[in-house]
Formats: C-alpha cells, sequence, structure tokens
C-alpha cells in the first residue's frame, strides 16, 4: 500500500469564494481528514450540520489572517460529506483540503 492510499488518496483542493450570506460545498466522498484554511482579512466561519448554519451556532471560528498571524486554518480527522461556510463581515477565500474515506 502506498502512502498516497493511506492517507485516502489524492487530496482534494477547493478554493471557494466565502461572503456574508454562506456557501456549502458538497464533496464527491465522505471525508477521512479535512483542512480548512482562511485566505482573507476577515473571520471565516465553518458549520458542519445545516441546522448549526440556520441557527449560526455551533461553528468553528478562523480569524483574518495578517502580518502577524498569517496562518489561519483548523485541521482535523472528519467524515463529512460537506461543509458550509460564511464569513462575519467581508469576503474572503477559503481554501479547502479533503481525504478520502478509505473503504
Amino acid at each position: 500500500m502506498s502512502v498516497v492510499q493511506i492517507r485516502g488518496g489524492v487530496p482534494r483542493v477547493i478554493r471557494e469564494t466565502i461572503d456574508t450570506t454562506g456557501r456549502f460545498y458538497r464533496f464527491p466522498f465522505t471525508t477521512m481528514h479535512v483542512t480548512i484554511r482562511n485566505r482573507g482579512g476577515a473571520q471565516l466561519q465553518i458549520y458542519l450540520t445545516e441546522e448549526d448554519f440556520l441557527n449560526d451556532v455551533n461553528f468553528i471560528s478562523l480569524p483574518a489572517t495578517s502580518a502577524s498571524y498569517p496562518d489561519s486554518s483548523w485541521d482535523g480527522p472528519a467524515e463529512l460529506c460537506g461543509v458550509w461556510m460564511k464569513t462575519a463581515a467581508a469576503t474572503v477565500i477559503a481554501e479547502v483540503i479533503a481525504y478520502q474515506r478509505r473503504a
């Protein structure tokens, strides 16, 4: 088994523009590991369920990037089919790196 197969195959990298209205991204597979990076000057909010997104509760908050805080990211094992994201104030670029769950 190769290192790529152990990690879950070749990662899927998604770059999305996110604003205050929010956006849903559905993965074409169930993930086993996800990294989400904030590439902008506003706070990014990540929701793992639609109910949390609609009620604006239980979110992961990534602070805005700056010269003193250049890497704003969340990383961890997670079995997800999709994520909901929105910002608190402005438009940002969110980078999502997802690894497919092994069968």
